[in-house]
């Protein structure tokens, strides 16, 4: 969010509503939304570990990324995985 945020000259706040009022979400649930398609294609693409694309992601460990992933999934990062390969 920091990040986001010094890369603009507005405030925080001005960001905020500015982002919710034209994308119709917070700039949190931006960052997740696209931290779980880089996590999604990573599972799909690679043969890495969980733990190394949680690493490769910024999830501060296993368990942070599949609770996040489980939430907007509705499965987790292994389901996943096996779901994507047995399609191919």
């Amino acid at each position: 969010m920091d990040d986001v945020v010094n890369a603009t000259a507005l405030s925080r706040r001005v960001l905020k509503k500015r982002f919710q009022l034209i994308l119709k979400r917070s700039i949190l649930d931006e960052i997740n939304t696209l931290r779980i398609k880089q996590v999604k294609q990573l599972l799909i693409e690679t043969d890495l570990s969980i733990t190394e694309i949680s690493d490769v992601c910024g999830y501060t460990d296993t368990k942070n990324l599949s609770r996040y992933f489980s939430r907007y999934e509705g499965v987790n990062p292994l389901e996943f995985r096996k779901l994507k390969h047995s399609k191919y």
